[in-house]
């Protein structure tokens, strides 16, 4: 059994020689490779443990190098500075020009785009620390992603979509001026594509790029949803977006982990329906400054929302279930008809009570579960918000929590009656 073992890999070591003379084509070195694994029972290291060790290892080069001229810094003149900054930017450069002309792999451009963005970073902070122009945090971070774009797409790199949607958080830090919430809705919008390009097909990143998405859209919620126009539309909005996307993964057959969309979505949903079943107050407008930009960056937001749901929305097979998601984000535009904020509450607790019968039945009629449990637990929320509401009187609680369990027991007893008569037919 060693003897086989021995003989296994030593011909293993022979294949690349033997497909670089001639001696087999590519078919059947990839055929032989794979036996010989098999035989072996041995898997290739996957590639994104090999990449985390890269960065982890490139990261802390990087670390000790700034550590060291940190130390030796006062000892420098301001042109020694600037040179010394900029040697970064050289080598990313020489490092695009390699990947670019040489045709690399993703690991390359993966490593490319992230030292590119890092290096053109480091000579802003440095020519900014060394000439005293000022500015604040966002305005730097402003600078560094306006930089750092056009590497995410030269080089299509994952890395860097990845840090760009977290540090637009740092635009939050502070003020940008009258603009701020314009600047950081096109910061937000412009990576947009890219998450679009990561997700669609078969390409290889696409679930993490479905989670970056959640960062990105809650970043534009913060940002630009809540000024300058009503909060309610734009929250509403996004939480139905994000479960018709969720459904379509799921009617993919995806598995939980990899679509992230319906699960936080859900969730999403379930706390803005128990606040507004609970609180007119959730319907008051946004507070606005009197900021034409506020505005125009809260319709911007809103209406790349409601543009995607209309897109995801499945004309093609239109049940129930689908309607009213759908209505949840009809239902606040009934705020722009001057309908009363207490009026608007009774009618979300009355929508929360048809939204979770509709996705019990819908579960009970496919056999989901999922959306059958979605269902039931849309209707306990309801049923304990209701139950510890002061604003109600305990007599009418009391009746109708009676009403509502007997309606239960009934349509359960009618449901084991028929199939019941069904199982003897």
């Amino acid at each position: 059994m060693a003897n086989n073992k021995d003989a296994l890999r030593w011909l293993l070591s022979e294949v690349p020689k033997l497909r670089r003379d001639g001696v087999i084509d590519d078919d059947a070195s990839e055929a032989l490779t794979k036996y010989c694994h098999d035989e072996l029972d041995l898997k290739p290291p996957p590639w994104r443990f090999i990449y985390t060790l890269f960065y982890i290892g490139a990261g802390m080069i990087a670390a000790g190098i700034v550590l060291f001229f940190n130390y030796n810094w006062d000892f420098f003149s301001k042109p020694q500075r600037l040179a010394i900054a900029a040697i970064p930017l050289a080598l990313a450069f020489v490092s695009a020009m390699i990947t670019i002309l040489g045709q690399k792999g993703q690991l390359w451009r993966e490593f490319t785009a992230v030292l590119t963005s890092a290096a053109a970073a480091t000579l802003i902070a440095v020519v900014g620390q060394i000439y005293h122009t000022g500015g604040s945090l966002p305005w730097f971070m402003l600078l560094v992603l306006l930089v750092s774009l056009p590497f995410v797409y030269i080089f299509n790199s994952i890395a860097l979509t990845t840090l760009y949607s977290f540090e637009l958080f740092m635009l939050l830090e502070g003020t940008l001026g009258p603009l701020e919430n314009f600047y950081r809705f096109l910061a937000a919008f412009a990576i947009l594509p890219m998450l679009h390009i990561q997700i669609s097909g078969n390409h290889p990143n696409r679930v993490w790029a479905r989670y970056l998405t959640i960062v990105v859209a809650v970043f534009g919620l913060v940002s630009c949803g809540f000024e300058g126009g009503y909060p309610p539309l734009a929250l509403f909005a996004l939480a139905g977006t994000m479960i018709y996307a969720g459904w379509r993964l799921s009617e993919r057959h995806e598995t939980y982990l990899r679509n992230p969309w319906l699960g936080t979505a859900f969730v999403f949903m379930l706390v803005l329906l128990g606040i507004a079943s609970t609180d007119a107050r959730f319907f008051d407008a946004g507070a606005s400054s009197g900021n034409v930009w506020e505005v125009w960056a809260y319709w911007l937001f809103t209406g790349v929302v409601l543009a995607t749901n209309i897109r995801l929305f499945p004309k093609s097979r239109l049940d129930a279930k689908r309607l009213a998601t759908g209505l949840a984000v009809l239902l606040p535009l009934l705020h722009y008809c001057h309908v009363d904020n207490e009026v608007m509450k009774v009618i979300f607790n009355i929508y929360m009570g048809v939204y979770g019968a509709v996705l019990m039945l819908d579960g009970f009629k496919r056999g989901r579960l999922l959306t059958y449990n979605g269902g039931i637990a849309m209707v306990l929320l309801l049923i304990v918000c209701r139950f510890f509401d002061a604003e109600l009187g305990v007599l009418p609680r009391a009746i109708a929590f009676i009403a509502i369990g007997a309606v239960l027991i009934s349509a359960n007893f009618i449901y084991f009656r028929k199939r019941f008569r069904e199982g003897r037919q």
